[in-house]
C-alpha cells in the first residue's frame, strides 16, 4: 500500500493444475516452486496474507509457513453480517434517509448542521458496534 492508501497488486504466477484440484496438496507443490522460480528464498518470504479460504489455511499449515487471515476480508464479512441484523439494518436505513434528504436548500443546511453534530458520534458507534461483531466473528472462526 502507498502512503497515499493505493493497494498494489502484484501477480507473480497462474499455474495449471493437471488434476484439477485446487487442495491443499497441490498448492503445497507448487508455492515453493514459485517462490524458487522468482528467487524467492524461505528467510524472506515472511508472512503469508490469506483470504481467509480453508483450502489456503490448509496449505499453510503443511508448509508450516506463517500466514494471517486479510483484515479488508474480514471486515467485509463482519460487515455484511453485521448489516443483516435488526440493529444495524436500522441505523443503515437511518443513514438512507438522511443521505437523500436534499429536498431544498434550507432543508440541505439543516441536514449538513445535523450531520456535522451527530456525525462523529455516530459513526464512533457504528465502527464500535461493527469491532465488537468483527472479533466474534473471529473467535468463531478460529473454534471452528
Amino acid at each position: 500500500m502507498t502512503h497515499d492508501f493505493y493497494i498494489n497488486h502484484h501477480l507473480l504466477a497462474v499455474r495449471y493444475l493437471s488434476d484439477g484440484h485446487h487442495c491443499s496438496d497441490n498448492l503445497k507443490k507448487i508455492l515453493p516452486e514459485l517462490l524458487q522460480e522468482w528467487n524467492i528464498y524461505p528467510e524472506q518470504r515472511g508472512v503469508t496474507t490469506l483470504d481467509n479460504a480453508a483450502v489456503n489455511e490448509a496449505t499453510m499449515q503443511k508448509l508450516n509457513w506463517p500466514s494471517i487471515g486479510c483484515f479488508s476480508h474480514i471486515i467485509h464479512l463482519a460487515v455484511i453480517d453485521s448489516a443483516k441484523l435488526a440493529g444495524v439494518s436500522a441505523l443503515l436505513d437511518g443513514f438512507k434517509v438522511i443521505v437523500t434528504f436534499k429536498k431544498s436548500p434550507i432543508a440541505a443546511a439543516c441536514l449538513h448542521k445535523l450531520q456535522v453534530a451527530t456525525s462523529i458520534f455516530f459513526l464512533f458507534s457504528f465502527l464500535l458496534y461493527i469491532s465488537f461483531h468483527i472479533v466474534l466473528i473471529f473467535i468463531k472462526k478460529k473454534l471452528h
